[in-house]
């Protein structure tokens, strides 16, 4: 079962950042998972649709992204663009973009394919998912090799269909509305199945007794270590 690190290694380090994105490489992560809001004028790795400047919230998608990195956040850390995450990954382990908002497709398209050309990226180490589903479909129609997720918080009558019938790859889901005849319906289909946001101990045994693919963790080194435990002991 592999490990994503969930915004970075951010139970460690402010979530989406660099630095966060960085520890959690060297901490042995299969793959980093960051979130990503359409700016005014480019692609902004963070997680809200809003910012905190002060007492006021100011909207990410009418910021240049010039004012969004000049807000502070901890450790002298600031909201990168999609464009230098991936530059700093450079395809030293899978990256799961998620896709809160997008607008601009075309400067999207253009950045998985300098991904795939120029940041060291295979096309199958960039996963792209989103909870709407409308997005992916125009992205899977680029048909650059990537791997499309639906994601979902919920448990459907018809359990893994729904990413079935949109020609998705993937199935992430909420840990909270998963059940093992999701996870065997969507393997049935070829899907991988990935889960979030998992930390504790005994939802990583559980999901290792289940046989998903994939977890989302604040933690991927402690993830990493509790699931190389588990399955000594599954192995014994």
């Amino acid at each position: 079962m592999q490990v994503f690190a969930h915004r970075g290694a951010s139970g460690e380090f402010p979530e989406n950042t660099l630095l966060a994105i960085e520890a959690a490489i060297q901490q042995g992560a299969d793959g980093i998972e960051l979130d990503v809001q359409q700016a005014l004028d480019d692609l902004a790795v963070t997680h809200d649709r809003y910012y905190k400047s002060g007492d006021d919230y100011h909207s990410v998608a009418s910021t240049p992204m010039q004012a969004l990195q000049q807000h502070a956040l901890p450790e002298n850390q600031f909201i990168p663009t999609l464009t230098q995450v991936m530059q700093c990954i450079s395809g030293r382990c899978a990256v799961n973009i998620e896709l809160k908002t997008l607008i601009q497709f075309d400067a999207f398209k253009h950045l998985l394919t300098s991904a795939i050309n120029e940041y060291q990226f295979a096309p199958e180490q960039i996963i792209v998912s989103a909870f709407n589903h409308h997005i992916l479909k125009v992205i899977q129609e680029w048909d650059l090799g990537v791997e499309i997720a639906a994601l979902t918080s919920s448990l459907y009558l018809d359990l893994a269909s729904f990413a079935v019938n949109m020609g998705a790859n993937a199935v992430h889901a909420d840990v909270n509305a998963l059940t093992p005849s999701l996870v065997e319906d969507a393997h049935q289909f070829g899907l991988a199945v990935r889960v979030y946001t998992v930390d504790l101990p005994q939802d990583i045994e559980m999901l290792q007794k289940w046989g998903v693919d994939a977890i989302f963790s604040n933690f991927p080194k402690r993830a990493k270590q509790l699931i190389a435990e588990n399955q000594y002991k599954l192995n014994r």
